[in-house]
């Protein structure tokens, strides 16, 4: 005879089970087996050495499981049998950001997780939308809400970023985000005061900011006088190329953009 571990099993959809098939008798016996599971189309299954794997794919109709059928090769009556249930997942009945309200500079990212109730055996299947519009750019990624800041909102006016159910939709949960402009510099510094170069050598200068974070970091650059150093920015450098022998020293200046 054959049997199984099991011979009625309930599992929601995505789960996965094993059922292992016994022999009488135990030694000395032909243990080549075939399986089957019908009707089709609701779960995979799959044997190998004793040991049948069942993965379920989508919810059986009521009152009608999958009947897996494990029959030995040598004698095809000989078979055992396990009748599997496969369950939709359900529907969430909480979501959770951890945060009902932010604050975040322009260029600034964070990722959220987001929490279901129930924990297990959920349909996690969500939508995002974030209103007004143009502010923050929210999608979701392996179950995180990742929000990007895009420019100020206005005084009192937060973007409602919205996180609902797709099988519930009147389950959600929303959280406030505003997005500040960035801070003008106090002040900007060269990490060196003077530079000495010959005609035709080129050095990088690097400026920092403070405060050195969230700042605006528009800025825009003069020599004077003309003609006998050329400046270029790269990211946070200068880079300072001398054209030819000066009387008096050339004044580099890096001046922001945005500080009055």
């Amino acid at each position: 005879t054959l049997s199984l571990s099991k011979n009625a099993e309930s599992l929601y959809v995505g789960k996965k089970t094993k059922l292992t098939v016994s022999f009488t008798p135990s030694q000395y016996v032909f243990r080549e087996v075939s399986v089957t599971a019908l009707p089709e189309g609701f779960i995979m299954v799959s044997e190998k050495d004793g040991v049948v794997s069942i993965e379920a794919l989508r919810p059986t109709p009521a009152g009608t499981p999958v009947k897996v059928v494990v029959k030995s090769q040598k004698a095809p009556t000989v078979e055992a049998s396990c009748d599997v249930t496969v369950l939709p997942l359900q529907s969430p009945t909480h979501l959770s950001l951890g945060h009902d309200k932010l604050e975040r500079y322009i260029g600034q990212h964070i990722s959220l997780p987001i929490t279901f109730t129930p924990a297990d055996d959920v349909d996690k299947r969500i939508t995002v939308t974030a209103l007004p519009d143009g502010f923050v750019n929210a999608r979701i990624e392996r179950g995180k809400l990742l929000l990007d800041m895009l420019k100020p909102t206005a005084a009192g006016q937060p973007v409602t970023v919205t996180v609902s159910s797709v099988v519930a939709p009147t389950t959600k949960i929303s959280c406030e985000v505003t997005v500040l402009a960035l801070l003008p510099p106090l002040e900007i510094e060269f990490e060196k005061r003077k530079v000495d170069l010959y005609e035709g050598e080129s050095q990088r200068v690097h400026f920092s900011f403070t405060p050195d974070k969230n700042v605006d970091q528009a800025v825009s650059l003069s020599v004077a006088p003309e003609g006998f150093v050329t400046a270029r920015i790269e990211g946070s450098d200068v880079v300072l190329t001398a054209l030819k022998q000066t009387t008096s020293p050339v004044t580099v200046t890096v001046t922001s953009e945005k500080a009055s």
